[in-house]
């Protein structure tokens, strides 16, 4: 198969997203000399809105059970396709930046150690230039290092020190988002960083905290107070829908802050 017969089977494969044509797509693709460039060439000239994007290939490449996921795991790894993904992070496309975050966290254990530097630094480019992949990054970040409750620590404390009411309610957000037993490390982290938030000087932030705190110690689910936490989803995907409706890729962060705010102070 050519090479841009394949560009555009990977990018259609969105429209199948079966294990039959995932296999038929990688086979091809183990022949394909550097796959870095090979996926750095899929994103080119290309809007994410405008046409299929490579990003559920990728992942689903090395995360779904097929004949030739082995083979294209090891390949990943000695192309090193995170160097592709690493110069995305900076792209000035924020659906290029976001996919570039999910393809370097969820292609498994490949990048745990290669990217862990560039993830860890990459949250301060987040804060100051990206706010709207803040939830994505916290997201992918803890996903990659599950199993190291001092990385999720750390990184809790980032945020908590920003004083930020933006990014303590994303992390809200995320903290809602863990179905994890109590009396576990991360159960008790979670308590204890809702804890930390129901003392913050911003009314909302300490409102919801308050609620989910209330709700981990409320055995019997149907007595579980009403804590309104999808309104944090609701605010950063009503704002990220608007943009892709207008099919613009770029956005003004003070914008999205002040969007997010209001809508999340309006709603709740």
């Amino acid at each position: 198969m050519k090479k841009n017969e394949l560009i555009q089977k990977v990018k259609e494969y969105t429209y199948y997203l079966t294990d039959e044509y995932l296999e038929e797509v990688c086979k091809d693709l183990l022949q394909i000399k550097d796959t870095n460039l090979f996926f750095e060439k899929c994103y080119e000239n290309d809007t994410i809105y405008a046409w299929g994007s490579p990003c559920p290939f990728i992942c689903d490449s090395v995360t779904h059970s097929h004949k030739y996921r082995e083979l294209i795991l090891k390949k990943y790894e000695n192309d090193c396709i995170y160097k592709f993904c690493e110069k995305m992070l900076f792209d000035l496309s924020y659906f290029k930046r976001r996919e570039a975050l999910i393809i370097i966290c969820d292609t498994l254990d490949i990048h745990r150690i290669k990217c862990k530097k560039l993830l860890e630094d990459y949250f301060l480019f987040v804060i100051e230039n990206d706010p709207l992949l803040l939830y994505d990054y916290i997201m992918e970040f803890t996903w990659l290092y599950a199993y190291e409750i001092r990385i999720r620590k750390n990184l809790y404390s980032k945020i908590l020190k920003l004083n930020n009411e933006f990014a303590n309610l994303t992390l809200l957000e995320y903290l809602n988002s863990l179905v994890i037993p109590f009396f576990s490390r991360n159960g008790l982290l979670k308590y204890k960083m809702l804890s930390k938030l129901t003392r913050n000087k911003s009314r909302c932030v300490s409102s919801f905290a308050e609620k989910m705190k209330k709700n981990i110690l409320i055995r019997n689910y149907k007595k579980h107070i009403e804590t309104k936490t999808y309104i944090l989803g609701n605010g950063r995907l009503e704002f990220s829908n608007i943009m892709f409706m207008n099919k613009t890729e770029t956005y003004n962060k003070y914008d999205f802050i002040n969007f997010y705010l209001n809508y999340v102070k309006k709603n709740a």
